[in-house]
């Protein structure tokens, strides 16, 4: 029994927190960069735990059940096939890893689903990493806790933006989950969390939460509600690439241009390039377009603009047509549907989910996180897929 235990310990709880803890940035903010490694190491040998736990369970995945998403993952294994020579290797690799990452999160949900305690979980987790990031901010001198521009706070994350999402969904997590009682710690916690929202300066992250937290009063198990925002995210680029609008133009103060969103003009050249390459259909492949290939890079038009600080498109349906072209937009939007209508049959005791699900689809807008193993906002909408399509299973077998 302490063996099972353990097991579970490691594949279920350890594991979450190896997923969802911003180790590479925490080590980087400590100058402790060599135990990056470690952690890296340390997540392969349990993916490849992962894999035997699920062969001596004979845990599958029902491809009828799961058609849309095993099609646009198996697209995605296979787009190393178009990208450019000199990036076959890295392309390869940046594959594997996410499919590691993709059986890590099947095999937590498997672990921890079993007493429904993964959401609990979760949110124990993450609001205790907010509240070492606070500590941090507090007790840190400010230039330890900025980005590499030095004009915004990021803490312990890789980013200001990744702050902001995940203070977003901890916030969600401690309002809508479990029936959150608002005593005073809560109340204290909320004020923790949306103090270093507002630091951040994450705009998307912050409308994103509030406006959830306004709308959950009104059932956001909607349907028009997820397919609206899916809409805008998928449009608004389009539109923008594809078109002749322009909106370069600043809006004074808030630096956002005529889209409200600063990213019209990555979006525009990102279009540029897809179509001068031929490239709209199926995309560049994984890394294709970003890992910076030196016989591409000098005759993308993304480059002739912007540096290599920039390395994603920052809308997340655009970054899936970099990689597997419309087609497979066409394959993930299908998945998406599917996604949204099992988070919209969960009963009101888990409405947190729908919540972050709402959250990330309306945060892809602006910010690339499907398909990004190392962007916890891809691992926890992951994480709200197999949750409620196993929850879901479950409530139905029983009636």
């Amino acid at each position: 029994m302490k063996e099972k235990g353990l097991t579970n310990f490691v594949l279920g709880e350890f594991q979450l927190l190896m997923l969802i803890f911003p180790f590479t940035s925490f080590f980087t903010l400590f100058k402790l960069e060599f135990l990056g490694g470690l952690t890296y190491t340390l997540n392969v040998v349990l993916s490849f735990f992962s894999l035997a736990y699920l062969i001596k369970k004979k845990a599958t995945i029902e491809f009828a059940d799961n058609r849309a998403l095993m099609l646009t993952i198996a697209l995605f294994c296979f787009s190393f096939l178009w990208v450019d020579g000199p990036m076959f290797n890295l392309s390869a690799l940046s594959i594997v890893r996410c499919v590691l990452v993709l059986l890590q999160i099947f095999v937590v949900v498997q672990v921890l689903q079993k007493d429904f305690s993964l959401l609990q979980i979760l949110k124990n987790q993450m609001v205790t990493i907010c509240l070492v990031n606070f500590v941090l901010l507090i007790l840190l001198p400010r230039p330890m806790v900025l980005n590499a521009l030095g004009d915004r706070v990021q803490g312990i994350f890789s980013s200001p933006n990744n702050l902001g999402q995940f203070v977003s969904v901890t916030f969600l997590l401690v309002c809508f989950y479990n029936g959150s009682q608002w005593n005073r710690f809560t109340f204290v916690l909320i004020l923790s969390l949306l103090y270093q929202i507002y630091l951040s300066d994450s705009m998307t992250s912050f409308v994103g939460a509030i406006l959830i937290f306004s709308l959950e009063r009104f059932d956001l198990r909607r349907k028009y509600i997820f397919n609206f925002f899916i809409i805008l995210g998928v449009m608004l680029p389009l539109v923008v690439g594809l078109g002749d609008f322009s909106s370069g133009d600043k809006i004074g103060a808030i630096n956002r241009d005529l889209t409200f969103t600063g990213r019209s003009e990555i979006w525009r050249l990102i279009f540029v390039d897809l179509v001068q390459f031929g490239k709209l259909f199926w995309g560049f492949g994984a890394g294709g377009y970003w890992d910076n290939n030196p016989d591409v890079v000098s005759r993308l038009n993304i480059r002739t603009v912007f540096n290599e600080d920039i390395q994603q498109s920052h809308n997340g349906y655009v970054e899936i047509i970099l990689i597997i072209g419309i087609f497979g937009l066409t394959l993930f939007l299908t998945f998406l549907h599917r996604l949204t209508r099992e988070v919209m049959k969960l009963p009101a005791q888990l409405r947190a989910v729908p919540c972050i699900v709402l959250f990330i689809i309306i945060n892809n807008i602006t910010e690339a996180s499907y398909f990004k193993e190392k962007n916890v906002m891809f691992v926890i909408i992951m994480l709200c897929y197999w949750v409620s399509i196993d929850f879901n299973k479950k409530i139905l077998r029983n009636s």
